[in-house]
């Protein structure tokens, strides 16, 4: 029995979450780089992705290699920051922003996309699409109700307030409902 290939349909984009996501991710980088220039400043020293991972305390190390030199009773680079009076507020207040997004990997949109993979879920992605075009074309002549259409559909074809169009039930076809 040979088995025929079904082509995958895009039925829902989370474009939302994914702006979401996006955005998190670049105010990750935005900090990393701002932590970088504080810390160069601070130290003369440039910061790897490991520094990343526990920032105050690879804070304090290079601020301890950065003064080796001047440091002969090898103090730890807690002590240096206050005998020298580093202001460090800056940097920490940085992390605790970084801490926040530390986490945040660069998003793909296809894993914001969910598609309609079998025959049944094709078939009733295009029958929804035709009920919202056959809507669209009886209101040229009358006054239609969307939340009625809603409701007649149970939930299938949704009215989506921000559009202000009838949108396909993206979790309907998957059979996420239950009735």
């Amino acid at each position: 029995m040979i088995k025929e290939k079904v082509e995958r349909k895009e039925i829902f984009v989370d474009s939302e979450g994914f702006i979401r996501e996006q955005s998190s991710y670049n105010k990750k980088k935005q900090l990393e780089q701002n932590i970088r220039f504080v810390v160069k400043k601070l130290t003369k020293q440039l910061t790897n992705s490991e520094f990343y991972k526990d920032i105050p305390t690879n804070f304090y190390k290079a601020i301890e290699k950065a003064y080796k030199d001047s440091n002969p009773m090898k103090l730890k680079g807690e002590k240096l920051v206050e005998l020298l009076e580093i202001d460090t507020t800056e940097l920490f207040k940085l992390n605790n922003d970084y801490q926040q997004v530390k986490n945040a990997v660069e998003p793909s949109l296809t894993s914001f996309t969910i598609y309609a993979e079998t025959r049944e879920e094709i078939a009733k992605y295009n029958a929804c699409n035709d009920l919202i075009e056959a809507c669209k074309t009886m209101e040229m002549y009358i006054k239609l109700f969307p939340f009625n259409i809603q409701q007649a559909t149970k939930n299938a074809v949704l009215f989506d307030i921000r559009k202000n169009q009838l949108v396909v039930n993206h979790n309907w076809i998957k059979g996420a409902l239950r009735f």
